[in-house]
């Protein structure tokens, strides 16, 4: 939970107090830590709130305006079931790619598992960071067709794989998300639109 505070706010801040939900699985009930507070600067908390639930809805972390208060309240839930169950190959195409300056939650290598059961033929690389296709397209004409449709949809995503043609006729495609060195939801995205491409 994200909260904040109404003494000794400032235009623009805000006093927060940060905790993390834990289900214990004996009991329905939430337990939770508080990590803080925290100084967070909120001239628009509604801007705020969008922007962040729109980059973390992927690993599970949803931010709420309190409707009695204005205050800002987080569910943080981490557990991997409540994620897992909606990635499918169609709700990865649905989405679009959001914008990543460094700004993005890294997906573990576990939960990338999880992602590459909805892709076809995607493989993940011995240190979790990168998943990659091979293609063999046929001849090099065919391989270059392919690519241009992929750069196609990478500039519409603004998120661009590595495309590497070797024996004239046998693309590999890479994902990865350089800005934060390793996996974001961004690459299961363009991935699942690269294999509608290809089927």
């Amino acid at each position: 939970m994200i909260s904040s505070s109404s003494s000794n706010r400032t235009p623009g801040q805000c006093d927060a107090v940060l905790s993390v939900g834990a289900a214990d699985p004996t009991s329905s009930a939430t337990t939770r830590s508080a990590v803080g507070p925290l100084r967070l600067p909120l001239k628009n908390p509604e801007s705020f709130v969008a922007r962040f639930n729109r980059i973390y809805a992927s690993i599970g972390l949803s931010l709420q305006v309190a409707e009695n208060s204005g205050s800002l309240v987080s569910n943080l839930n981490l557990q991997k079931t409540a994620m897992d169950t909606d990635i499918t190959p169609e709700s990865l195409r649905e989405k679009k790619c959001v914008p990543c300056e460094g700004g993005v939650p890294l997906i573990s290598a576990e939960s990338a598992q999880q992602y590459l059961n909805s892709l076809t033929g995607w493989t993940l690389d011995d240190e979790g960071k990168t998943i990659s296709r091979k293609v063999n397209a046929g001849n090099f004409v065919k391989a270059m067709a392919i690519m241009q449709q992929i750069a196609d949809l990478a500039e519409s995503e603004q998120h661009h794989p590595d495309l590497h043609l070797t024996g004239y006729r046998t693309l590999t495609i890479e994902m990865t998300t350089h800005a934060i060195g390793g996996l974001s939801e961004n690459d299961f995205v363009v991935a699942a639109k690269i294999d509608t491409l290809l089927a």
